[in-house]
């Protein structure tokens, strides 16, 4: 079960580290120890980023023994050198225009480089002190002294007074807890963590990697930098995984931090903070105590220094003061005895409910939660009559954007495990002439309403929150804690916390949602996975605004119907003759679009020889081409030679390519290979991600009776893929190239799977060989 991204609701458990974890056994089970399995192979990406790296000489390092609460200025020991292809030690990750602390753990002697953000000093480097439980990644003492030690739970929590164990009868837990830390250090709080992410110098969740990030350590992806401006310095260090045989995973993927709560644990899970290449943003989940995680020690609030003018130099560019933030509070429009608010009323023509509006700032709100039933639209606790008319229906984030395109275009395909960046406004499920808000456009919100440390006061509701976590509802927006529900429509929470969806997605999993709790002052911005279930708040359109669509422009029709059972099929098909070789394959229309019923099977080279060096035969026997297709390259695939058009050429493994659409690639003339938006579409048609793998795969062919009902035509049989040694796993998946690129050594893959009903949109190695299913051309 993996640290997954952070929930809007603190705390919570996400549902889908148990499904991918499912899944990735039964996978193993039915293909053997084939360790290139998709879900891990972001690591095929073997470059990382390059910079000027940051050395300690060593008469520097030999220098000094001060004691292990003290904390002196070094940053004369950091310099810039040229780039080195082996670092020893996680000084040559700091930032040489940062002023570091230093300290010496008296334990073994080490030498901590430390790091103040605001009113915290942290370590800015990973605890390497080595106790029971503790190990290196790949077991490699070198490892462990640029990385430092991942720790298991319990060896990151210690033991209490006298040896106790934290939570059994006579021990209970502390407030703070030192755990593996030294004197005068201690296990950071995930309030400790928060304060850390939310404050002016990190700037908040959605860039907190950005700002705490090492640079030179991290795997390559497209749109992410780093810049380490607070030199905090994480280094992609991986983790070590559960009683497995495996000795480490994700190094220069990952990064992930044990932190403490009370509770601490909810049946062997502990909180932990999370980092990835492929985002900017920070995460926060409970996961599996066994698993081994890196720790980040920080100092104990009394042992602190003051800050003094000569000395405190700002780990970033970002500066604030109290008496700063104090003056750019606002003042309410609404209190006790009063409220002089700007409302309005809206009608939803859809099914004449009226809601009431307010204006804070320039933005016009609804004061009241959307209401309006769609698919996968829910009432707290399944209950319409009285909660949905009180709080609200919860939508996933599918149902929230539109997807299947029924009152706008620009939300068209956006649902779980799907990629999609759709330009604002995207209308979704909100009235007419109203929008599903962006984060930026939250963000303004919060703005208006004055310190960040009170907004969630300032707007929450002054009746419904429970434990006396009412706010002062001081500009008429009224959050109501309406709680949440997930995955199988489990709901929890009401009366304890609210979220409401954004437009933005994080990546395929999750998207951006506004979280307020009852035991907080706050609002925060978070994200969290595309299956839940939050509230929607819609934000009035700007006149000035026009609504413009994805330049991957998806067709207006939304949704196909199912045209095949076991008994009829009247699904509309085609045929199509390729003339380059004189093949036939059967089409079907599914929707707006038309695609290949069959995979292709061209030969680029010769035509009917299997040892076409791009595109490959299972086996090498052309009757298992005849049968499930070639497998491609994802250069054969975009015809990288240029040989049938330019739109592809040039793009392949270890070089980065921005394609514009359509990409005819390897496929017929009139035909091309369909990007992550088509994609997106097809699976939208036919109801969205989570029941899309049962409709669209063939009706027989797949392992342990997952066959499914092909109710559109598709016919997705489970060729498998090949690995770049040529393995295959065949009848427990299905998985087509798209010509969206992720990475210089990454691309997407439209991937089903025997072991759920489920397609997943996930990107993968371009040396790596897939099947390809070609869509017409627009006659448009």
């Amino acid at each position: 079960m993996m640290c997954v991204f952070r929930k809007c609701h603190p705390g919570a458990r996400s549902a889908i580290g148990s499904i991918a974890i499912t899944s990735l056994l039964l996978f193993l089970v039915a293909c053997g120890d084939d360790e290139s399995s998709f879900t891990s192979r972001p690591g095929d990406d073997s470059s990382t980023e390059t910079s000027s790296s940051v050395v300690q000489s060593s008469s520097e390092q030999s220098g000094g023994n001060p004691s292990s609460s003290s904390v002196k200025s070094s940053s004369s020991s950091v310099k810039s050198s040229g780039s080195s292809s082996s670092r020893r030690s996680a000084w040559e990750y700091l930032n040489p225009d940062i002023d570091y602390g230093e300290f010496v753990d008296e334990r073994d002697g080490k030498v901590y480089k430390t790091v103040r953000i605001g009113d915290q000093v942290w370590m800015a480097e990973n605890l390497n002190f080595e106790v029971e439980n503790s190990f290196c990644y790949g077991d490699s003492k070198s490892s462990c002294d640029v990385h430092g030690r991942l720790y298991m739970w319990s060896a990151a929590l210690g033991k209490g007074e006298g040896g106790c164990t934290y939570g059994r009868e006579g021990c209970p837990y502390p407030s703070h807890i030192r755990g593996a830390c030294p004197t005068d250090w201690h296990l950071p709080t995930t309030e400790e963590w928060e304060t850390l992410i939310y404050s002016p110098e990190v700037g908040g969740q959605g860039g907190a990697g950005k700002a705490l990030k090492a640079t030179g350590s991290w795997t390559t992806y497209k749109g992410i930098t780093r810049t380490n401006s607070t030199g905090f310095s994480i280094l992609a260090s991986g983790y070590r995984p559960t009683h497995g045989r495996h000795v480490g995973y994700e190094m220069g993927t990952e990064a992930r931090f044990w932190a403490f709560s009370v509770p601490v644990s909810l049946a062997g899970y502990a909180p932990c903070f999370y980092f990835t290449y492929s985002s900017n943003g920070a995460a926060y989940t409970t996961h599996d105590m066994e698993l081994g995680y890196s720790v980040r020690c920080i100092m104990d609030e009394d042992k602190v220094p003051p800050v003094s003018s000569s000395s405190a130099k700002s780990s970033s560019s970002v500066e604030s003061s109290s008496s700063e933030q104090s003056s750019s509070s606002k003042i309410g429009c609404k209190s006790e005895t009063e409220d002089n608010c700007e409302y309005g009323e809206l009608v939803d023509e859809r099914d004449g409910q009226v809601y009431k509006t307010v204006k804070i700032g320039d933005q016009w709100w609804m004061a009241e939660n959307l209401n309006y039933q769609t698919r996968h639209s829910y009432c707290y606790g399944e209950d319409s009559l009285y909660r949905c008319s009180e709080y609200g229906r919860l939508y996933i984030w599918s149902s929230a954007m539109d997807s299947v395109g029924k009152w706008g275009t620009n939300g068209i395909g956006c649902g779980y495990q799907k990629n999609c960046s759709p330009a604002p406004p995207v209308h979704g499920v909100c009235p007419e002439g109203w929008h599903l808000p962006t984060r930026k456009e939250w963000s303004t919100l919060f703005a208006a309403v004055g310190d960040s440390s009170t907004t969630g006061k300032v707007l929450k509701s002054t009746s419904g929150w429970t434990r006396d976590g009412n706010g002062i509802d001081a500009f008429g927006f009224s959050v109501f804690p309406a709680g949440y529900g997930y995955y199988t429509r489990n709901f929890n929470d009401r009366g304890e916390d609210a979220h409401f969806w954004t437009s933005d997605q994080d990546d395929w999993r999750n998207a951006y949602c506004a979280a307020f709790d009852y035991d907080s002052d706050i609002a925060r911005l978070g994200f969290s996975a595309k299956y839940d279930e939050y509230s929607v708040r819609c934000l009035k359109d700007d006149d000035e605004v026009t609504p413009s669509s994805s330049s991957e422009e998806p067709s207006s029709e939304a949704w196909a119907t199912e045209c095949k059972t076991k008994t009829e099929d009247n699904c509309e098909y085609g045929e199509l003759v390729d003339e380059r070789d004189g093949k036939v394959y059967k089409t079907v229309k599914i929707g707006g679009q038309v695609w290949m019923a069959q995979n292709l099977n061209y030969a680029h080279l010769q035509p009917t020889d299997e040892l076409d060096s791009s595109s490959f035969c299972y086996d090498d026997n052309e009757t298992s081409c005849a049968k499930f297709g070639r497998f491609y390259l994802w250069s054969a695939a975009m015809d990288s030679a240029g040989t049938w058009s330019t739109d592809g050429k040039g793009c392949g493994y270890g070089v980065e390519c921005s394609p514009k659409s359509p990409v005819r690639g390897v496929c017929p003339e009139g035909w091309h290979l369909p990007n992550n938006n088509e994609w997106n579409v097809l699976i939208g048609a036919v109801g969205g991600a989570s029941e899309a793998g049962k409709k669209l795969k063939s009706t027989s062919e797949w392992t342990n009776n997952s066959n499914g009902t092909d109710a559109y035509g598709f016919t997705a049989e489970p060729a498998g893929y090949m690995t770049n040694k040529g393995d295959r796993c065949a009848h427990t998946e299905a998985a087509f190239w798209s010509s969206t690129e992720a990475s210089n050594s990454n691309s997407y893959i439209e991937y089903l799977s025997f072991a759920n009903n489920n397609t997943l949109l996930d990107y993968t190695g371009k040396n790596y060989r897939y099947t390809v299913r070609c869509i017409k051309d627009s006659s448009d």
